[in-house]
C-alpha cells in the first residue's frame, strides 16, 4: 500500500443565490495533505461543520489546483473569505484566479457610492449578511440561545447589535458572574451543546436574579459532567430541588435515585457503594446506633462487602437492582435487611439504637 501523500485543494461553491445572499459568501476553499481525494473531502466537510456551516448549503467539493499565493488559508481551515478574493477559473477551469477590477472600472474615477463591481448596493448586502455566533464572546453566545427552541448559529447585524445591548440590560448579574467563573468550562462548547445548557439552566433557574451563584455554577459542573443521556434527568431532579451531582443507575439502567433528602448526614454522598456498607452492617449480630456507626462495625461491614459474604451479597444484588433505592432512608434499609435476613424482630429506641429480639421461628 502506498504511503505517499499529496496536497488536495478543494473549492465548495455556494449552492444557489439564496444561500449566497443568506450567508453573504460565494463559496469556501479548503486544502489538506492526504493519501487520497475521498479523505480530503471528508476532512473538508468536517472543517465546514467546525466553522458552523451546513454541508447542504454547498455544492459537492471540486478539486482545484493549489494556489501559490501569500494569502493562502492555513491547512485544514475552511475559508470563505478566500473566495471573495479568488474564483475558480483559468484556462483549465480549475485554477483559483485573483478577482481583479474590470478594465471598465479601472478606467473610471473612483466612485463615491457604496456599490460593488456588479452594481449591487453593498449596504443592503452587508445588512442582509448573517454572522456566525461562534465567533462572539461567550456572554453573547449565551444570550443568542436564550429563549430559542433551536440552536442559533448565525445572526444578522441588527440581531447582533441587539444582543450586545441586551448583554448590559437583560443578562442578570448572577448569570454573567456564573458564566465568567466557568468560562474555561463553557467556552469550548459547540453551539448545539451550549443551547441545551442555556435551555436547561433556564428551566432550573427561571428567575436567575434571585438565584445563588454557587448553585448555578454547581449546576453547570454537574450538567456537563453528566453522561449526555442523563442530562435531561439531572435537570428534572434540580427542578424538583434535588441538587444531585450525578445520576446513578442500577444494573438494568433504571434511575437509582439519590436526590431525595433522607435521614443520612446531608454531607454524605450516598451511592450504591455506601448502600452496600449499610446492607452489610445490617447483617452483623451486634447493636449500634445507625446514625453514628462505630468504627469497629464499619470496618467489619467493609470486610463483608469486600469478601462478598452471604447473606449480604444476595441482599446487595436485590437492592442494587431496585429503582430509586438510593432515596430510601438508612433506617428503612437496615430494618429491611436485618429483619428478613436474621429472622429478628427489630425495634428502635428513641436514641436510634436498634434492639434485636429473636422471634423463635
Amino acid at each position: 500500500m502506498s504511503t505517499d501523500k499529496e496536497e488536495f485543494a478543494l473549492y465548495c461553491e455556494a449552492k444557489n443565490d439564496k444561500v449566497r445572499k443568506r450567508l453573504g459568501i460565494k463559496g469556501g476553499f479548503y486544502w489538506t495533505t492526504a493519501k487520497k481525494l475521498s479523505v480530503a473531502i471528508s476532512r473538508c466537510i468536517t472543517a465546514m461543520d467546525d466553522n458552523d456551516y451546513d454541508e447542504d448549503d454547498f455544492k459537492k467539493p471540486v478539486r482545484v489546483n493549489l494556489p501559490v499565493v501569500d494569502d493562502l488559508p492555513p491547512e485544514g481551515v475552511f475559508d470563505t473569505e478566500f473566495c471573495n478574493r479568488y474564483e475558480k477559473g483559468g484556462k483549465d477551469g480549475i485554477t483559483m484566479t485573483f478577482i481583479g477590477p474590470s478594465p471598465s472600472v479601472q478606467d473610471k474615477p473612483a466612485s463615491t457610492d457604496n456599490t460593488n463591481i456588479n452594481g449591487e448596493d453593498m449596504t443592503e448586502i452587508e445588512e442582509s449578511m448573517l454572522l456566525p455566533v461562534s465567533g462572539q464572546e461567550l456572554p453573547i453566545r449565551w444570550l443568542a440561545q436564550h429563549g430559542s427552541e433551536k440552536p442559533v448559529t448565525h445572526v444578522s447585524r441588527d440581531e447582533l447589535q441587539a444582543l450586545h445591548i441586551a448583554r448590559a440590560e437583560e443578562l442578570p448579574a448572577v448569570t454573567a458572574l456564573a458564566i465568567s467563573h466557568k468560562t474555561s468550562l463553557l467556552d469550548s462548547l459547540e453551539i448545539r451543546d451550549l443551547h441545551k445548557l442555556v435551555r436547561d439552566t433556564d428551566k432550573v433557574f427561571p428567575n436567575p436574579g434571585n438565584s445563588d451563584l454557587g448553585l448555578i455554577t454547581a449546576f453547570f459542573e454537574a450538567y456537563l459532567d453528566a453522561d449526555y443521556t442523563d442530562r435531561g434527568l439531572l435537570t428534572k431532579e434540580w427542578m424538583k430541588g434535588n441538587r444531585v451531582s450525578r445520576i446513578t443507575r442500577t444494573a438494568s439502567g433504571a434511575n437509582a435515585g439519590g436526590g431525595n433528602k433522607t435521614d443520612r448526614n446531608p454531607n454524605l454522598v450516598h451511592t450504591l457503594d455506601t448502600l452496600d456498607v449499610e446492607i452489610a452492617a445490617a447483617t452483623l449480630p451486634m447493636d449500634f446506633n445507625i446514625y453514628e456507626i462505630p468504627g469497629s462495625v464499619y470496618r467489619r461491614a467493609k470486610e463483608v462487602v469486600l469478601n462478598k459474604e452471604s447473606p449480604f451479597k444476595e441482599w446487595s444484588a436485590a437492592l442494587r437492582a431496585t429503582p430509586g433505592i438510593l432515596d430510601y432512608s438508612r433506617a428503612a434499609i437496615l430494618h429491611l435487611s436485618e429483619a428478613h435476613t436474621l429472622n429478628f424482630i427489630t425495634t428502635r429506641t428513641p436514641s436510634g439504637v436498634y434492639q434485636r429480639l429473636f422471634d423463635g421461628n
